[in-house]
């Protein structure tokens, strides 16, 4: 079977959009085979968005521990991953180990502790923020708001 990367990449995305972590694994398993995961850094990142999209988190370690190559977007499946399934503490680990840090990865951790009330980390978070957007701005004020703490709340409306 001769398989291109963009072929590999429509197969790939059909998994993710299906959520279907059987057929990736098998996928995954034929392009190590091929060693096509060496050669092209976009089958490595939509095979690590379909483990982490599936909650597989030990497996998306474990692809992006042997990844030859990463760049923003890998990382920040890796950080949106773990803080999809809960796994707060690591998503915060990964995320100050990223060599560079777009507004996409900020507005995941921020959002993140938001949604979980952890108002300490999320503040610290927002205020090592260089360019607030308006997502981080939204987070902070919603997570505020959720927590009983509406004056906070107010002051980042008005700010």
């Amino acid at each position: 079977m001769d398989m291109d990367v963009r072929t590999c990449g429509h197969l790939l995305q059909s998994c993710i959009t299906r959520l279907s972590v059987h057929e990736g694994k098998q996928l995954h398993l034929l392009f190590l085979k091929k060693g096509l995961l060496n050669c092209a850094i976009t089958l490595g990142n939509r095979l690590l968005q379909l483990y982490a999209k599936c909650g597989q988190m030990d497996n998306a370690q474990r692809l992006f521990d042997d990844m030859p190559q990463r760049n923003c977007f890998t990382w920040n499946t890796m950080v949106e991953g773990y803080m999809r399934t809960g796994e707060a503490a690591k998503s915060l680990e990964l995320f100050s180990y990223m060599p560079c840090r777009n507004d996409f990865s900020w507005n995941v951790v921020i959002s993140g502790f938001a949604r979980r009330g952890d108002l300490r980390t999320v503040s610290c978070l927002f205020n090592a923020m260089s360019r607030k957007n308006a997502v981080a701005w939204n987070s902070m004020i919603h997570g505020y708001a959720k927590n009983g703490r509406s004056r906070e709340a107010l002051k980042f409306l008005r700010t």
